[in-house]
Formats: structure tokens, C-alpha cells, sequence
């Protein structure tokens, strides 16, 4: 019995140690990975904003639909009000033809 306090009393400790290590790790491996997804969407907004509202172009509802969908993901992973303007510029800018019309 004195051997198996012996086992229990030195395994718990370094089994909790370890599993605070990985969580600590889990930890900072997701806040990059949601910083990189930021960044990614962020990038993808800037880019439409750019080349259909700066431009002054007609933006195909299918495009108008992907800023949508990347300014959600954007804003649900904590975006900031830049990428709220940009987008709100997006959605009033000038309705193009499609992409099949343009074609």
C-alpha cells in the first residue's frame, strides 16, 4: 500500500503539470490560428473593397455575396470597425452584372 501512495503521490502532480502545459499550448496554438484567420478575411475584404468600390467598378452580386460571407466569419472572430466601413461600403456600392452576364 505504501508503494502505491508513493506511485499516486508522484503521478498526479506530473500529471497535472502536463495537462496545464498542453492546455497553455492549445491555448496559444488557437488565438494564432483565429489571428491568422483574421488577418486572411481582413486581406479578402481590403482586396474587393479595392478593386470594385475604389475603382468605382459595378460589383457582381456574387462578389457583393463573398464579402458578406467573409466580413461574418471576420467580424464573428473579433474584427474591428475598419473591416465594418469597408464592407458597408461593399454593400452600398453600385449591383454589377453577374459573373455568367459579364462573361
Amino acid at each position: 500500500m505504501q508503494l502505491l501512495d508513493q506511485i499516486v503521490a508522484w503521478l498526479v502532480p506530473a500529471m497535472c503539470g502536463g495537462a496545464v502545459t498542453l492546455a497553455a499550448v492549445a491555448w496559444r496554438y488557437g488565438r494564432a490560428v483565429i489571428h491568422g484567420l483574421r488577418v486572411l478575411l481582413r486581406a479578402e475584404i481590403i482586396r474587393i473593397h479595392r478593386e470594385y468600390v475604389q475603382s468605382g467598378r459595378p460589383i457582381p452580386v456574387e462578389v457583393m455575396d463573398e464579402a458578406d460571407d467573409a466580413y461574418d466569419a471576420y467580424s464573428a472572430l473579433g474584427g474591428n470597425g475598419t473591416g465594418t466601413k469597408m464592407h458597408d461600403e461593399i454593400m452600398a456600392a453600385h449591383n454589377g452584372p453577374t459573373r455568367k452576364e459579364h462573361s
